[in-house]
């Protein structure tokens, strides 16, 4: 190679047409190209799955095996998984999401019950309008099986509704969770089992007069059968002849 020029000499020529471009890296060091799984790709929310965890006596597990140790591991469809059930989320959701995941929130129930309320309420109105809505009986986002389970267990317990008006008071800046502002909602509602047992039958009510119509025109038509039927009477005026015989006489 030719030697280096003299300090404050020239710089040394280009490379030549068609060698590398830019200065090469120094000796013992390599640039790798990045890998396909390093390169930023957009994030794909799923809708999940909630679990349950089952704990297996070790007893029965020594004993009998567990069939959950005999599978086989089997690699899912990725890209029609994504396709049925993923939705990408642009830069801007990404970034909210995280700050929301940030911002604290009041919450006092257990994940077990805050997951089962959750699933429930993805399908109704947001909190904010729950009341509106079971105020004024609006059968939009509402089923009978829906009623049932706000009388069940999706209505607030006084320990619920108790512990949520205790810890907004005592954190008035913070916003309550899903779950939480849902039942605080619904505590909201002046009378809401009454006013939700009335819904239920609203709902039951055309059933039950299906029901109870079906069975008045029966009892109508079988009486009015009796009424013009010849051998009913005949038969009514036998049973009588014989009652006044043998009561000797005494005829009714």
């Amino acid at each position: 190679p030719p030697p280096p020029p003299p300090p404050g000499g020239a710089p040394p020529p280009p490379p030549p047409p068609g060698g590398p471009s830019g200065v090469p890296p120094p000796p013992g060091i390599m640039i790798k190209e990045p890998s396909p799984e390093a390169v930023a790709k957009p994030k794909v929310s799923y809708k999940q799955l909630y679990w349950r965890k089952q704990r297996l006596n070790p007893k029965f597990a020594d004993k009998y095996g567990s069939v959950w140790k005999e599978l086989k591991k089997i690699d899912p469809p990725k890209e029609q998984l994504t396709h049925l059930f993923g939705t990408v989320k642009k830069e801007a959701e990404v970034k909210e999401e995280e700050k929301l995941k940030k911002l604290k929130v009041i919450t006092v129930l257990d994940q077990r019950r805050s997951n089962n309320i959750l699933i429930e309420i993805s399908r109704l109105p947001p909190p904010r309008h729950i009341k509106a809505s079971i105020l004024s009986m609006d059968d939009t986002h509402f089923t009978k099986e829906t009623v049932d389970k706000l009388l069940g267990y999706l209505s607030p317990t006084d320990e619920e509704k108790e512990q949520i008006q205790e810890a907004r008071a005592n954190n008035p800046d913070l916003p309550l969770g899903k779950a939480e502002e849902f039942l605080y909602a619904l505590s909201t509602i002046p009378e809401l089992k009454a006013r939700l047992s009335l819904w239920k039958f609203k709902f039951s009510f055309k059933s039950f007069e299906e029901d109870f119509a079906d069975e008045i025109m029966f009892l109508k038509q079988a009486s009015d059968e009796l009424t013009k039927s010849t051998t009913f009477k005949y038969l009514l005026a036998c049973l009588l002849s014989v009652g006044n015989f043998l009561n000797q006489g005494k005829e009714v």
